[in-house]
C-alpha cells in the first residue's frame, strides 16, 4: 500500500507545517489549505456513503458509466485483484491491515474467487478460497489455484480436490522482511510473456531471499523482482524506487510501475537504478523518469495500459492510475521518442465528491472495461496517521467498473469472456485463440494453455508439446502482430527451437514482432537456446530503424556479454536520437555488462576504439566493479582530463594493488595546478582506498600533507564569519548558501558573492553574519528575485541588517529583480551612536553599537526565488574562499590522520571567527583522531544550523582541548539552549556511551 502525503501549498509566509512523522518528506501542492478541503486530511472528516451512495458521487467523462462488482459484506478490504482465464476475479482481501496479525492468534484475511454468473457486470458468487491469511497482496491465479503473498512469504495456494476452496499451501519463496513495514511488501504480480512472474517489492524492508536453485538476492527497500511459479528461481530486475505499487505491460513487454513518492509511473530496464530515499546508482545514473508531474499527491497506487475495445478511441492507449490521496483515476497519454515514452498529463478520468474513495488497484478485465478496488477507508496513511487509530475503517471495501456506453460506433460493448470451458479446447475449437480481447486477457490465455504443458487434454491424449509446432496455421496466417507473439512465445516457453522461423519474424513488417523476438533472445541461456545465431540476430537487431527494437537488442546482448559485441553498441549509441533517453541508458546498461565481462586488458586494446567510443566506455566503466574497468580508466587518464577524481576514486578502490603508485602519480600530474582539485582527487583516492580496506600509502599522505597544508595558509582570520539557519515556519530546506562569481551592473565579473540560486532555488534558509561594529555607510550589490515578474514582489527575500543585542531591524532591501546586481547604499549614521548620546556630540569609536547582517531567501518557488549578495564595502564581510579550503583540508587530514597537523585544526575549531560549516568540518577531522561520544555529540551540535552562534567557539574549544570539565561544561550549556529538536538528537547520541 502507498504512502499518503497531507496536502499543503507552501508559501513564504512561514505558516506552520505538519512533518511527516518518519519519512521526513513534505507534502505535495493541492489548491485548498486543508480546513478547506475535505481530500486534504489524513483522517477525512466527511460521512462513511453506502455503495449506493458512493456510486451517485462519482465523475466520468460523458458517455462512461460506473456500477458496483462487489463491496462488503461480501468483500472486505481490497488489496490487489487479478482476472483468470474464466472471466473469475481473485481477490486479496484483508481485515488485518495495516498491523500484521500476532503470532498468539490467528490471522483473519482471506483469498475470495468472484464470479459473474449471469453476465450483468455484478459478481454475485464470492468463494472464500484461502483463509487464516496475514495481510495478503499481490496474487496470480495459476495451476489449480493461485500464488499469493501472506506474511512472510509466497505461496502456492493450490485446491487439488476440485471443491473450489485451498486444501494445500507451499512456501515458494521466503522468508521476506516485514520488521519494518507490512503495508508495502510483495504486490502486483504480473506474469511476462516469458513465463516470469514480476513483482513488487515495497517499502522499508531488507529481504534476502532465494529458490530452490540456491540464487538469492537481496533487496532494501524498494525493487521489483520476478520468480518462476514452480519456486525455482528468483532474481533482481531492477533497483530502487520508494514503494512500487502497481504494474501493467504493453504490446512491446514494456514494463511499467507506479511508485508511490518517486513517480506516478516508471518504465522499467532491466539492471536498472531509479530514485529511492538516499540509495545510490551505480555510477550509470538513474533511469530517465517519464514524467515531472505528480498527479498533486505522491500516493499513487494501481496501474494500466488500456489495450480494450469498450473505450473510445481518444482513451486507447493512456495509463490510468489510482491515486488514494486526492481519490481519484489519473490519466497520462503516452508521448513516443523513439523508445522513451513521455507520460503526458490528462483531465483526471475520474473523480468524486467521496473523499473515502481509495483506488488502489487497478485491472482491464476480459470485457474491456475497467476495474477498481476500492479501499473505502477514511484513513490510508500509515505514517501522518497513528497506526491504531480508531477511526480506521476495517470492513467496508468495494470493486467498481467502469465501462462506455456512449454513442461512439467504433466502441464495442463490455462483454465479458471466458476461456478453457473444456480443458483449453477453445485453443484448437477457436480460428483466433489470441486475437481478441484486452492485451491482459490474450497474455492470461497463452499463460493457461502454457500451464498445461504436460496435461493430456489435448486432441488424441497428447500434450501440449506433442500437437504443437510453428507450422500451425493459426500462427502462420494470422496479421494481428500481438497474437503471433502470443504463439512464438508459447513456442519459446515450450521450449521450440525455431531459429528460422525466429530469424524470419525479423523481417515482419510490424516492430512488435521484432521487438518481441529481441525479447525472446535475452531469455535465452548458454545451456538453451542461446548460439552464435542468436548473438547475430540481435547484433542484426543493433540496427534494426525502430528504436524499441535496438534497445531490445542491447538487452539481449548484456545478458550474453561478448567482447565482439562492444563496437556494435557503441556504433548504435551513436545512431540513438538525443531525446531518445531510455534507449541511450540501455544501451550503455549492457555496454557495463560487457566490460564487465572482459578478463584480460589485451582484449580491451585489441578493439582500438576511436577517441569518442573510448570517452563514452570510460564513462560506463564507473558501473563496473572490476580490475579490468580500473585499468581502462587509467590508461583513459593517460590521455584525457575530464572526470579525473570520479575515474581515480573509482580505480584507487577496484584496481590491482601494483597500480596504485600510477594512480597517484596519475592524480598528482592531473591536479597540479589546482590546489582544490587536488584535494578532491586526495579525498578521492583516501575513499576508494578504505572500500577496499583502508590501504595506507606514504605517498599519498605525504601528497595530502602539503595540499593541506597549502590550503590552510590563509586562516580567514580577518573575516567576519557567517552561519546558515533555517526559517521558523518552512519545510526544512538544506543550505541554499553557496559562494560563487556573479556579474555586476558596472561590469565586474569576477567578485564573489553569496547565492541561493545554484543549489536550486527551493530551498530556503538564512545567511546571518556575526555581529560587527557599525559603519556611519554601508554599501553591497545584490542580484536576485522575490517572485516572477511583472507580478508584484512577494513577503519572502530580503537584506536586513539587526541591533546585534536587541534585534531591532535597523536597515532592509529587497533584491533588484534583476540577474545583474546592482548597488544598495545603507546610510547607518543615525544608529552608530551610543545609546543615550546626543547627535551633536563627537561619537566614540570605543564604544560603538554592533550589529548583523541577514541574507533571507524564504521563497520555496522553483524560479525567480533567489538572491545573491556580495562586494560589501566592510571587506570583512565579503565572501571569502578560506572556509572552503579549510574545509577541503579538514576532511583531507581526517581521513588520512595527518597527525602532523592536527595543531592546525585544534587552533581553528576554537577560534571565535571560524566559518559554522568549516568548524563543523574540523571538528569531524579532530574526531577521527580520538572518538569519544561527547565530542561527538557537540560536533553533532555545530552541524545543526539552530545551534546559538555564541556557542560554537566554546563547543571548538571543548574539542581542541579535550578537557572532561569544559566538554561536560559545554554540553550542558549546548542542551540547556538548544530547541528541543537538537536536544533529543543529541541525547540520543550521547546514550550510546554508557559513561
Amino acid at each position: 500500500m502507498p504512502h499518503q502525503y497531507s496536502a499543503f501549498r507552501p508559501s513564504c509566509s512561514a505558516l506552520p507545517l505538519i512533518a511527516l512523522m518518519a519519512t521526513g518528506y513534505w507534502p505535495l501542492n493541492t489548491d485548498l489549505p486543508a480546513q478547506d478541503d475535505p481530500f486534504a486530511s489524513g483522517v477525512r472528516t466527511t460521512p462513511w456513503l453506502s455503495p449506493a451512495d458512493e456510486q451517485k458521487a462519482f465523475h466520468l467523462p460523458p458517455g462512461f458509466e460506473i456500477n458496483l462488482v462487489a463491496a462488503e459484506p461480501d468483500i472486505q478490504k481490497p488489496l490487489n485483484m487479478a482476472f483468470d482465464e474464466k472471466g473469475r476475479i481473485w481477490l486479496t482481501n484483508t481485515i488485518e491491515y495495516p498491523y500484521a496479525a500476532p503470532p498468539d492468534r490467528p490471522a483473519k484475511d482471506t483469498i475470495k474467487i468472484l464470479e459473474d454468473t449471469d453476465g450483468d457486470g455484478r459478481f454475485e458468487k464470492v468463494t472464500t478460497f484461502a483463509d487464516g491469511l496475514n495481510i495478503p497482496m499481490g496474487i496470480y491465479p495459476s495451476k489449480g489455484g493461485c500464488v499469493a503473498f501472506s506474511i512472510p512469504n509466497i505461496w502456492h495456494f493450490e485446491d487439488t480436490d476440485g471443491d473450489g476452496v485451498c486444501d494445500k499451501r507451499t512456501v515458494l519463496y521466503g522468508p521476506f522482511d516485514t520488521s519494518r513495514d507490512t503495508h508495502g511488501m510483495e504486490n502486483s504480480f504480473r506474469r511476462g510473456w516469458d513465463g516470469w512472474v514480476y513483482a513488487c517489492h515495497g517499502f522499508n524492508n531488507d529481504s534476502r531471499v532465494k529458490g530452490t536453485d540456491g540464487h538469492e538476492i537481496h533487496m532494501q527497500s524498494g525493487n521489483v523482482f520476478r520468480f518462476q511459479l514452480d519456486g525455482s528461481r528468483i532474481e533482481h530486475f531492477t533497483h530502487g524506487q520508494v514503494n512500487p505499487f502497481g504494474m501493467c505491460f504493453d504490446e512491446y513487454f514494456n514494463i511499467f510501475t507506479a511508485d508511490c513518492h518517486s513517480k506516478p509511473i516508471y518504465q522499467l530496464l532491466r539492471g536498472g537504478y531509479y530514485p529511492s530515499f538516499g540509495k545510490p546508482h551505480d555510477g550509470l545514473g538513474f533511469v530517465p523518469p517519464m514524467m515531472d508531474h505528480l498527479h498533486g499527491s505522491t500516493a499513487i497506487c494501481g496501474l494500466v495500459k488500456y489495450s480494450g475495445e469498450n473505450f473510445p478511441e481518444e482513451y486507447r492507449g493512456d495509463f490510468y492510475s489510482g491515486n488514494v490521496m486526492t481519490s481519484r483515476i489519473n490519466r497520462n497519454k503516452p508521448e513516443y521518442h523513439g523508445s522513451t515514452i513521455k507520460a503526458i498529463e490528462q483531465p483526471d478520468f475520474l473523480s468524486t465528491t467521496d473523499p473515502w474513495f481509495r483506488p488502489v488497484d487497478l485491472q482491464i478485465g476480459p470485457d474491456g472495461a475497467l476495474y477498481i478496488a476500492d479501499f473505502y477507508n477514511r484513513i490510508i496513511g500509515h505514517y501522518e496517521v497513528p497506526l491504531p487509530h480508531p477511526g480506521r475503517d476495517r470492513t467496508s471495501g468495494r470493486i467498481w467498473r467502469v465501462s462506455y456506453k456512449g454513442d461512439d460506433t467504433k466502441t464495442k460493448p463490455a462483454r465479458m469472456r471466458r476461456f478453457g470451458d473444456k480443458e483449453h479446447g477453445d485453443l484448437f475449437d477457436s480460428g483466433k485463440p489470441f486475437e481478441e480481447g484486452p492485451l491482459p486477457w490474450r497474455l492470461r490465455n497463452m499463460q493457461a494453455v502454457l500451464d498445461q504443458t504436460d496435461s493430456p487434454d489435448f486432441p488424441n491424449g497428447n500434450t501440449l508439446r506433442g500437437v504443437l509446432n510453428v507450422g500451425d496455421p493459426r500462427f502462420q496466417d494470422t496479421e494481428d502482430a500481438t497474437a503471433k507473439m502470443l504463439w512464438l512465445w508459447l513456442f519459446e516457453n515450450l521450449g521450440v527451437e525455431e531459429n528460422n522461423y525466429i530469424a524470419d519474424c525479423l523481417r515482419h513488417k510490424s516492430p512488435v514482432v521484432r521487438t518481441q523476438v529481441m525479447k525472446m533472445l535475452s531469455e535465452r541461456n548458454n545451456d538453451w537456446g542461446w548460439k552464435e545465431i542468436s548473438r547475430i540476430l540481435a547484433v542484426t537487431g543493433l540496427e534494426d530503424p525502430d528504436a524499441f527494437v535496438v534497445r531490445a537488442a542491447a538487452d539481449a546482448l548484456g545478458q550474453h556479454p561478448d567482447v565482439a559485441n562492444i563496437k556494435p553498441l557503441i556504433a548504435a549509441h551513436s545512431k540513438a536520437a538525443e531525446d531518445d533517453a531510455l534507449l541511450r541508458y540501455g544501451i550503455l546498461r549492457s555496454l557495463s555488462y560487457h566490460i564487465g565481462a572482459i578478463n584480460d586488458i589485451a582484449d580491451y586494446r585489441s578493439l582500438k576504439l576511436d577517441d569518442n567510443a573510448e570517452k563514452l566506455v570510460a564513462s560506463t566503466c564507473l558501473a563496473v566493479p572490476t580490475s579490468i574497468s580500473a585499468a581502462i580508466l587509467l590508461r583513459y587518464l593517460e590521455t584525457h582530463d575530464d572526470n579525473v577524481a570520479a575515474y581515480l576514486q573509482h580505480a584507487a578502490r577496484y584496481a590491482d594493488p601494483a597500480a596504485i603508485s600510477d594512480i597517484i602519480r596519475i592524480g598528482r600530474s592531473k591536479a597540479a595546478s589546482d590546489l582544490e582539485f587536488q584535494a578532491s582527487v586526495i579525498e578521492s583516492l583516501a575513499s576508494g582506498l578504505d572500500q577496499r580496506g583502508g590501504m595506507k600509502l606514504p605517498d599519498l599522505a605525504s601528497w595530502a600533507r602539503d595540499v593541506a597544508t597549502r590550503l590552510l595558509a590563509d586562516n580567514g582570520a580577518d573575516r567576519i564569519a557567517w552561519t546558515a539557519v533555517p526559517i521558523d515556519g518552512l519545510p526544512s530546506s538544506e543550505n541554499p548558501w553557496v559562494v560563487t562569481p556573479r556579474t555586476s551592473r558596472d561590469g565586474d565579473k569576477e567578485s564573489l558573492f553569496f547565492s541561493s540560486l545554484p543549489r536550486g532555488e527551493q530551498r530556503t534558509g538564512i545567511y546571518r553574519s556575526a555581529p560587527f561594529d557599525l559603519p556611519e555607510r554601508l554599501t553591497f550589490w545584490c542580484s536576485g528575485h522575490s517572485g516572477r515578474p511583472p507580478a508584484q514582489r512577494n513577503d519572502c527575500n530580503y537584506i536586513r541588517l539587526r541591533e546585534a543585542k536587541t534585534h531591532e531591524i535597523l536597515a532592509e532591501s529587497r533584491p533588484p529583480r534583476n540577474d545583474t546586481a546592482r548597488q544598495i547604499t545603507w546610510d547607518l549614521s543615525k544608529h552608530v551612536e551610543r545609546e543615550g548620546e546626543a547627535p551633536a556630540e563627537p561619537r566614540h569609536k570605543a564604544n560603538p553599537r554592533r550589529g548583523f547582517i541577514e541574507l533571507i531567501d524564504g521563497d520555496t518557488a522553483n524560479a525567480y526565488a533567489w538572491l545573491a549578495v556580495g562586494r560589501f564595502s566592510l571587506s570583512a564581510l565579503n565572501p571569502s574562499d578560506a572556509p572552503h579550503k579549510q574545509q577541503l583540508a579538514a576532511e583531507i587530514i581526517g581521513k588520512l590522520k595527518l597527525e602532523s597537523l592536527k595543531p592546525q585544526l585544534t587552533s581553528l575549531v576554537a577560534a571565535p571567527n571560524t566559518d559554522s560549516n568549516a568548524r563543523t568540518a574540523i571538528a569531524q577531522a579532530l574526531l577521527a583522531f580520538d572518538p569519544d561520544a561527547r565530542a561527538s555529540t557537540l560536533a553533532a551540535a555545530l552541524a545543526d544550523a539552530q545551534l546559538p552562534d555564541d556557542l560554537r567557539p566554546k563547543i571548538g574549544t571543548g574539542l581542541a582541548t579535550r578537557d572532561g570539565t569544559t566538554l561536560l561544561d559545554a554540553l550542558r550549556e549546548v542542551l540547556k539552549r538548544s530547541p528541543l529538536r537538537l536536544q533529543t538528537s543529541l541525547a540520543q547520541t550521547l546514550v550510546s556511551d554508557a559513561a
